[in-house]
């Protein structure tokens, strides 16, 4: 990496941190370098404030795999050994003492979710080392709302009545495509019969929500393959799903550029395959919640929905309030009231930087008041899909909701921004494009 590609901000006691270009605008056009000071100061202005009694979610990231698909937005790496993982959950313990450190032990959790990377790569003793820890640093409740992601083939019965065992009651399987002859190469993408044994597997140890998140816009879907896929998840029943739309980023993801720029589909095709998502499930069913999930009538999210207790955060929809998240692990994400941040990505510095007693933050953006505030809005109109228009008073934020409006995805009227059953299909196709000033809100 040459220098002048390179953002720096630096004190003199503490660890220089550094940004490339492809990280610059991870939060849009205001990321900027942070240092620990920075999130130490923000973890003490949640307590200071008594915000910590809005409610915490804690999201631990797992970034290791068997494999690296050529399709991964994720932040992962292939895993060299069992001594690898043991020295991250060692990494994750020094995290979480620095973040009680300041916020105190014994806070409950709201929710509690760890992701990947492929967290059920881990051993049954190395899962249970991580729950170990999060039980050392907090309380997890049965009101707590506790998810972990897993990777079909990598899971067995038994595995799955250990994480339940464990205390995790929702199980999230993220996919590419149901259908393993389509995206050869792309990774994640599993037969109907394979789910069909997880699915019942996890049912028999008692999961009490399945969540299936399937990605749409890849190279070489169609719309006519998404809705084959659609269809076949409806059949598999899973209580909720997840919609995301695929986004080719090679300069952060450079094993991205391996993929066929050619045969990506356009956006006009990524709105046609949302259309059919959304048409699928709600024929199949199922309720459409917010802009991106849909779950079964029964489902905690749409009974919250109709009683207007829907809430979200930047792990997704939720019914427990989990105001503020604390991410821990390679590139986690982190949301305060006065910050938004981002760890390292690079395994090392990540490692480096706690050795040193220093957390690993990386880049983010500080809020204000006023930022704080429009975060709100933000998160409102995408739970309610309206919101007071007094809760924006950015130029830059008005001027993301101009051109919205003037593309017909939400409209004003009577003190009220609300968005259009056109926007609703198609903000998340648009919103990396449209919002790059209020990307760090993470909306769509």
């Amino acid at each position: 990496m040459n220098d002048d590609t390179k953002v720096t901000h630096s004190s003199a006691a503490l660890p220089a941190v550094s940004l490339d270009s492809a990280e610059s605008s991870y939060f849009g056009e205001r990321t900027q370098s942070l240092t620990p000071s920075d999130f130490s100061d923000a973890l003490d202005k949640l307590t200071l404030t008594g915000a910590i009694a809005e409610g915490l979610a804690l999201n631990i990231h797992l970034p290791f795999c068997s494999v690296r698909c050529v399709s991964c937005d994720r932040i992962a790496l292939v895993a060299g050994s069992g001594a690898d993982i043991d020295d991250y959950l060692a990494g994750l313990e020094e995290e979480l003492n620095q973040i009680t450190r300041r916020i105190g032990q014994g806070n409950v959790l709201a929710q509690l979710h760890v992701g990947g990377g492929t967290p059920n790569l881990l051993t049954a003793a190395q899962l249970a080392k991580l729950m170990a820890l999060v039980e050392r640093h907090f309380i997890v409740t049965e009101h707590t709302e506790t998810s972990i992601e897993i990777i079909p083939d990598r899971t067995s019965r038994t595995q799955l009545e250990l994480i339940r065992g464990l205390g995790f009651r929702q199980l999230i399987v993220e996919l590419r495509q149901i259908d393993p002859l389509a995206q050869q190469g792309l990774g994640r993408s599993y037969s109907p019969e394979l789910l069909q044994d997880v699915i019942g597997n996890a049912r028999a140890a008692a999961f009490e929500t399945i969540t299936m998140e399937l990605m749409y816009g890849l190279p070489g879907q169609t719309p006519t393959s998404v809705k084959e896929s659609v269809s076949l998840a409806a059949d598999l029943a899973p209580d909720r799903v997840v919609t995301r739309p695929f986004v080719r980023r090679a300069d952060e993801f450079t094993h991205q550029k391996a993929l066929d720029v050619e045969a990506l589909p356009t956006l006009a095709e990524k709105m046609a395959m949302f259309v059919g998502i959304s048409d699928g499930l709600e024929r199949a069913g199922y309720v459409w919640i917010g802009i991106n999930a849909y779950a079964k009538p029964s489902d905690r999210l749409s009974r919250a929905q109709e009683e207007g207790l829907l809430r979200r955060n930047r792990l997704g929809y939720c019914v427990e309030p989990a105001r503020w998240l604390l991410g821990v692990g390679l590139g986690a994400v982190t949301e305060l009231p006065t910050l938004v941040s981002r760890n390292r990505v690079a395994l090392d510095s990540w490692h480096g930087a706690l050795r040193t007693g220093h957390h690993p933050i990386n880049l983010g953006v500080p809020l204000s008041r006023r930022d704080s505030a429009e975060r709100d809005a933000l998160n409102k109109l995408a739970v309610e899909l309206r919101a007071p228009l007094d809760g924006f008073s950015n130029p830059r934020t008005k001027e993301v909701l101009a051109r919205m409006e003037g593309a017909g995805y939400v409209v004003g009227s009577e003190g009220l921004i609300e968005i259009t059953p056109l926007g609703r299909l198609n903000i998340q196709q648009v919103w990396d494009e449209i919002a790059s000033a209020v990307r760090w809100a993470h909306v769509a």
